[in-house]
């Protein structure tokens, strides 16, 4: 089990990650963590509770990887591929 935390301000440097509840709910967060001490620096940091599995990132997210990493092709399915 994961802990789930959340930052406005971490959200701008970082996006955030979609992530499964045990429920079957998604939360999209900016960290995860082991324990209950996320050891971030930001001063907004709210806990969001347990969270089982990584879903995805967001489509922002993936936007924003691409605008600062504009030379490098983004190709979510390459792993997959690879795997095969």
């Amino acid at each position: 089990m994961l802990h789930a935390w959340d930052s406005a301000q971490m959200r701008l440097v970082a996006g955030v990650g979609i992530y499964a509840r045990a429920d079957g709910s998604l939360v999209e967060v900016t960290c995860v963590s082991e324990t209950p001490e996320h050891g971030l620096m930001w001063d907004d940091v709210v806990y969001l509770g347990e969270v089982e599995s990584f879903v995805s990132a967001s489509p922002q997210h993936q936007l924003e990887l691409n605008t600062f990493y504009p030379d490098v092709p983004i190709d979510w399915d390459d792993e997959e591929e690879q795997s095969s």
